[in-house]
């Protein structure tokens, strides 16, 4: 497991020592570890391999070393685990403030945050999977557009970095939907598992759904989404 502390958690460090709150540092530290954690120990209970936690001011993207034709309900459990962590710390009165803040940004809808990733998650049982990319990244470039004005208004250089960085990643998430959905395809073939099973009555490669076996009927015939993937390529999928 790789752990990497992102550029604008090293000027937040900064700031705060250089402001004399050392001892609020170390709080903060703490409660993103104890996080981050969370995640770690119910990707445990699933046998899944962590693959890097980048820590930014408050809070942390965890990434599972995993493919993405994988159960909606595992990956929500681990998803919530994070929150799940900051909740319990608020129990604790010195532990309190920061935590709260913790919660509260990682439960906005915006990727790759807890928030974000849950959303996405909760949308895969219900949207097929090509437009759930579409609205997440959406969702969370406006999101972080606000985050962006809220920081600016109230003078928060720490949100301002933060929400600047969120939306690049999202930008470049919405110009590359294509290639992420492939890249999807391209693990259905790859790494089959037992998932619930969806049927669809429209043979359309752009109808799968994640967190599902897909199956279309084609003229009383059962087309597996395996069948439909390695029948057509990324060229004639772009068309």
């Amino acid at each position: 497991m790789k752990i990497k502390i992102h550029f604008t958690t090293y000027i937040m460090f900064l700031l705060c020592l250089l402001a004399g709150f050392g001892y609020e540092l170390l709080i903060v530290f703490f409660s993103i570890i104890f996080h981050e954690l969370s995640h770690v120990v119910a990707s445990k209970i699933f046998k899944k391999k962590v693959h890097r936690i980048t820590i930014l001011p408050f809070g942390g993207i965890f990434e599972v070393k995993d493919n993405q034709n994988v159960s909606l309900l595992e990956e929500f459990i681990i998803i919530l685990a994070g929150p799940v962590g900051s909740f319990f710390l608020l129990q604790f009165e010195s532990l309190y403030q920061i935590n709260i803040i913790i919660l509260l940004f990682n439960i906005l809808p915006i990727y790759p945050l807890d928030g974000g990733r849950l959303l996405e998650t909760t949308l895969c049982r219900f949207i097929k999977f090509r437009t759930v990319l579409r609205v997440v990244f959406i969702t969370s470039l406006l999101s972080s557009s606000l985050l962006l004005y809220y920081g600016t208004v109230n003078n928060s250089i720490n949100i301002v970095l933060i929400s600047v960085v969120l939306l690049y990643i999202n930008y470049q998430n919405l110009k590359n939907v294509e290639i992420k959905y492939w890249t999807f395809l391209n693990d259905k073939v790859l790494f089959k598992r037992q998932l619930p099973i969806k049927s669809h009555d429209n043979v359309n490669l752009k109808n799968i759904y994640r967190g599902f076996n897909n199956i279309f009927m084609d003229n009383g015939k059962i087309v597996t989404e395996n069948q439909l993937i390695k029948s057509l390529n990324f060229k004639d999928y772009m068309i």
